[in-house]
């Protein structure tokens, strides 16, 4: 890996970020492939917003379930983190 991929940006304590590797696919701004997308916390409770894309269907305008996954693996690893103030990773 080189250094680009481990550097991440610290929580943004005003706005509640939560911090983000910059190759990570979900949270990554130097992932072109991925969601760059940014988890927060909201009155304890950690958010992220993601509006579909065509790409991201799975049938009938639903969204793919490897999509919603995604998803909700970097919530609940954020929320464990948060709960057990360690690194952890979800199972």
């Amino acid at each position: 890996m080189d250094k680009g991929s481990i550097e991440y940006v610290p929580l943004n304590a005003a706005n509640g970020i939560l911090p983000w590797t910059k190759s990570c696919f979900v949270c990554g701004e130097s992932n072109q492939k991925g969601f760059r997308l940014r988890s927060r916390i909201e009155n304890n409770i950690v958010v992220i917003e993601y509006s579909p894309t065509p790409n991201d269907v799975g049938w009938k305008e639903i969204i793919h379930g490897g999509i919603s996954m995604t998803l909700m693996d970097e919530v609940m690893t954020w929320a464990a983190i948060l709960y057990a103030r360690k690194a952890c990773v979800s199972a």
